[in-house]
């Protein structure tokens, strides 16, 4: 059976968490509060992408899935408040066990 927790935490793991400090210090520990924009920091287009593999990989119906919910394109210097929902990969978890997205 198909442990598809360990698969998306260890896809997230090895393709999208950098070093603490970038390129030294160790990794941070990818669990399932982990949040796509805190805790990783990606840019906007690297958690796009990060995305768009998790729902071709998983099989997941991405219909009610809008990435600017979750995800601001940002802008260098902006310093306004982010009020979008958070996106942890326990959301994706649960998501792809479903093969859905299921919150919207």
């Amino acid at each position: 059976m198909r442990d598809i927790e360990k698969e998306i935490i260890d896809f997230i793991d090895q393709e999208y968490n950098t070093k603490k400090y970038f390129l030294f210090g160790a990794k941070r520990t990818i669990t399932l509060d982990t949040s796509i924009r805190d805790d990783l920091k990606l840019v906007f287009e690297d958690s796009e992408e990060l995305l768009q593999e998790y729902f071709k990989r998983w099989n997941v119906d991405q219909a009610q899935f809008e990435i600017l919910d979750y995800l601001n394109p940002q802008y260098l210097g902006s310093k306004e408040p982010d009020p979008h929902k958070p996106l942890t990969v326990g959301l994706l978890v649960e998501s792809a066990k479903v093969g859905y997205w299921l919150y919207s």
